[in-house]
C-alpha cells in the first residue's frame, strides 16, 4: 500500500493526540482539509474511526511506533 508523505504526517500527528483542527493548523490547511486527508486514510485503510486507523497504521508499520511514543 502506497501512502503519501502528507498522509504518514497526519498519521504522525493522529498519534500525537492532534484533532483535525490542529492537524490543520500544522499542515496549513483548512479543517475540512485535515478531515479529508483522515477519511481517506480511514477508507484506504478499512478503518472505522480514529482509533481503528491508528490500530491499523501500527499494524502495518505505516509510521513508526517510536514517533508515537
Amino acid at each position: 500500500m502506497l501512502i503519501s508523505g502528507k498522509s504518514k504526517k497526519v498519521l504522525q500527528m493522529l498519534g500525537e493526540g492532534l484533532d483535525s483542527a490542529q492537524v490543520a493548523e500544522e499542515l496549513f490547511i483548512t479543517r475540512r482539509g485535515g478531515d479529508y486527508h483522515l477519511d481517506v486514510l480511514k477508507g484506504s485503510l478499512n478503518a472505522v474511526n480514529r482509533n481503528h486507523l491508528l490500530i491499523k497504521e501500527c499494524a502495518l508499520n505505516i509510521v513508526d511506533l517510536k514517533m508515537l511514543f
